[in-house]
């Protein structure tokens, strides 16, 4: 009796390896021209100044002058350039739209073409956020711009934002949301609202002491306390916004000189006594404020282009052109409500990111002594019962 063969599909075994290969290639000749274009851009552009003359600012040794506040300030411009520092919940979507890298490192750059550009875009070559943080500390920038906000409101927006419950309506996205649900992250059993995380941080105001064995990308939580201040302690990866907090990004930044030695000799001996430093020490360091976002931003591009240019950038260019994504028309199943005695406990808890939040305000160039006491009596006005004395002499 004769067998009926089977015909065989070969095909099946090779198709997938040629339409691998074909989208390989495609995306090698995509990066490649794409590295052409950055190549280009970077290494060479021009900057037109009052009298119309253009000055070719390289990717070399060159190095270009600025004024700031009265004081000579030198900002070099090499290889490396600029580099955005965008903390979550601090404006920093809105700055990105005005700068002509700010795009995560494995997308080609430029990320697209900016209408009335600012120097500021031309000198920044670098972008960090969420997905980079982990490659500040690969090189030395010639300066830094850092997105900043007030620690309680930041804290508090980046609790909500990144709460499960919001995230469908928020937009994050419904493959993230189903990948959060078959994570069981999806919702978390200690707290369903930013109350309830506040007061599992206890009492006793040892938010730092906490019993959380697992890795980051873990979500335990058998004891509600040791998780809320986990959390707190940005040692929950999926909570993105409150685990890249002042405290993570200052231990990811570039450290020259970490400590200072002093000798100390007396009758009988010699004490040799060692200081840490903060890296921001080693660092030109501009940031913009939440509550002045565009105005800063403005006022860093004139302090660039320096006293020598009396052209004055107006911000509302920048205001213009924005694109804000405005979520106040909707209505969050989590949101950022908390009684006062919960808004005074978070503030007690916040005190390290406080401190932290100080130190780059008075570390930025382009703030005067008027701005830093503005944003720290907002601030105080978030957190009335802190010791900010103490706090602004830290």
């Amino acid at each position: 009796m004769s067998q009926k063969k089977t015909k065989g599909r070969p095909w099946r075994s090779w198709f997938p390896l040629l339409v691998f290969a074909i989208v390989s290639i495609g995306m090698y000749l995509k990066n490649w021209k794409q590295l052409d274009l950055v190549t280009q851009s970077v290494a060479e552009f021009t900057v037109s100044n009052q009298q119309g003359e253009e000055e070719k600012v390289m990717g070399g040794n060159q190095n270009r002058t600025s004024a700031e506040h009265g004081k000579e300030l030198l900002v070099p411009q090499h290889v490396d350039g600029g580099a955005f520092v965008h903390l979550g919940k601090t404006g920093g979507s809105t700055l990105s739209q005005f700068l002509r890298n700010a795009c995560h490192s494995f997308l080609p750059k430029p990320c697209g073409v900016i209408p009335n550009e600012t120097l500021i875009s031309r000198l920044i070559t670098d972008y960090y956020h969420v997905p980079d943080f982990f490659r500040l500390s690969r090189k030395i920038h010639s300066f830094y711009l850092v997105s900043l906000r007030d620690p309680f409101e930041r804290t508090v927006s980046g609790f909500v934002y990144g709460h499960p419950s919001n995230a469908p309506l928020l937009g994050i996205g419904m493959m993230d949301s189903w990948k959060r649900r078959r994570k069981g992250y999806f919702p978390p059993t200690c707290f369903e609202t930013l109350e309830e995380w506040v007061q599992n941080l206890n009492t006793d105001d040892k938010f730092d002491e906490f019993d959380y064995p697992y890795l980051p990308v873990h979500m335990v939580q058998t004891n509600c306390t040791n998780f809320a201040r986990a959390m707190l302690g940005a040692r929950i990866k999926r909570m993105t916004h409150l685990f890249f907090n002042y405290q993570k990004i200052q231990s990811m930044m570039p450290h020259n000189a970490t400590t200072t030695t002093a000798d100390t000799t007396s009758a009988n001996h010699t004490t040799t006594t060692t200081a840490a430093t903060s890296p921001w020490d080693h660092l030109t360091v501009y940031v913009t404020r939440n509550e002045h976002l565009l105005d800063d931003f403005a006022s860093i591009n004139q302090l660039l282009l320096g006293d020598e240019n009396s052209t004055t950038f107006d911000p509302s260019v920048l205001r213009a052109e924005q694109h804000v994504r405005n979520v106040s028309n909707l209505t969050l199943p989590v949101t950022r409500e908390l009684s006062d005695k919960g808004r005074r406990r978070l503030c007690r808890a916040l005190q390290p990111e406080y401190r932290l939040y100080i130190t780059l305000l008075r570390h930025a160039k382009n703030l005067r002594n008027e701005d830093v006491q503005e944003a720290l009596a907002y601030s105080q006005s978030k957190c009335p019962d802190l010791n900010w004395n103490l706090l602004s002499l830290q």
